[in-house]
């Protein structure tokens, strides 16, 4: 087999893996509340004001969901299709 088939199809399955990485990451929000109540889904009445005053929380990385791993996963994927249809195409014209 020849090198740039095997980089090709290596950045392919490289790609496939850090999507599933990106995709099963155990980042999980937690919504709490020491004083007053939380009300997440369903059907919530009522008014809620927010009596907390200060500092907000830092930014997370990778913006508002975390879609870098899976923009980089998309890209490896790219480059191992491109590799591997060059590699082919040469391939043809021996």
């Amino acid at each position: 087999m020849d090198s740039t088939y095997l980089l090709g199809i290596g950045l392919i399955v490289a790609g496939i893996v850090i999507f599933l990485f990106g995709r099963f990451r155990t980042d999980k929000t937690t919504v709490s509340a020491s004083h007053g109540s939380v009300a997440i889904g369903g059907k919530s009445t009522g008014n809620i004001k927010n009596i907390n005053i200060g500092q907000q929380p830092a930014a997370r990385a990778g913006g508002h969901g975390g879609h870098t791993v899976t923009i980089i996963a998309i890209l490896v994927e790219l480059v191992g299709i491109g590799v591997t249809i060059w590699h082919a195409m040469h391939l043809a014209a021996k």
